[in-house]
């Protein structure tokens, strides 16, 4: 083999045209060496697999969140397809609701 470049680990060694006979790939193109598959693993520690169980537990509340949002917003304007709180649909007012003017700051109406 040739001289390893600097940074490399001590135990990897530059691959020459040789050693490029040595790979190879199926129809699916996975990698192969000396005829053996190539295979990578990673695996998450226990805080790490804790976090992706939280993750997916806050997708899964924040989803029907929006599921629950959209139903109370679809209730109030009388559409009860995705159901409604109590099982009552709200009605948007039918009487005027008189507007109040704004008063100065720390005056008394």
């Amino acid at each position: 083999m040739t001289d390893r470049p600097p940074g490399w680990p001590p135990n990897v060694e530059r691959m020459d045209l040789q050693g490029l006979n040595r790979l190879g790939t199926d129809t699916n193109n996975r990698l192969y060496w000396d005829g053996k598959q190539v295979t990578t693993r990673l695996r998450l520690s226990f805080p790490q697999n804790v976090l992706v169980l939280l993750a997916a537990l806050a997708s899964i509340a924040t989803i029907f969140t929006g599921i629950n949002n959209a139903s109370i917003y679809f209730c109030a304007r009388g559409l009860t397809w995705l159901g409604c709180p109590h099982g009552t649909a709200f009605a948007p007012p039918t009487e005027v609701i008189p507007r109040v003017s704004p008063q100065t700051p720390g005056r008394a109406p």
